[in-house]
């Protein structure tokens, strides 16, 4: 009967190894999917564009039709008041919001003078969008709310 050599021993090890190896360098990349944060900012975007157009802006029996004055006052309102915007989205003060009310031309619908607030979303960031097609004062406007 034959024993274990020096040699089979030194190849067992080795693929051993190599095998470990393998598996914790592509463990991450099998788990990347579901660590990143993007998930929670999506739904913390889409959240609060629901939240503006049903709640906040319009009426919930008639969502995505918002109330010219509601809509005028929270973009006064909150014009350079980040505080604002988050309290009334209840949104924590790690994230970073930005609202724009936009008519197909580009510009504020109705008779506002303010449609957009919030910084610009920094470069290098993750930012998530969430958009929603609505009506103010008998204007077609998309609502659109990014978040990082």
């Amino acid at each position: 009967m034959r024993g274990q050599t020096t040699l089979d021993f030194a190849v067992g090890v080795s693929l051993f190894l190599v095998t470990v190896a393998f598996v914790f360098s592509f463990t991450p990349t099998l788990v990347a999917p579901f660590t990143a944060d993007d998930g929670a900012l999506a739904l913390t975007a889409d959240r609060s564009a629901t939240q503006l157009v049903s709640d906040e802006l319009g009426d919930a029996d008639t969502p995505y039709v918002l109330e010219d004055e509601a809509v005028s006052t929270f973009f006064t309102e909150a014009q350079g008041n980040q505080t604002y915007v988050r309290e009334r989205l209840g949104l924590d003060s790690s994230v970073g919001i930005n609202v724009t009310l936009t008519t197909d031309g580009g510009g504020c619908p109705g008779s506002l003078s303010i449609c957009r607030l919030g910084p610009a979303p920094p470069n290098g960031e993750s930012v998530v969008a969430a958009w929603r097609i609505v009506w103010v004062a008998d204007d077609r406007a998309d609502l659109q709310v990014r978040v990082w």
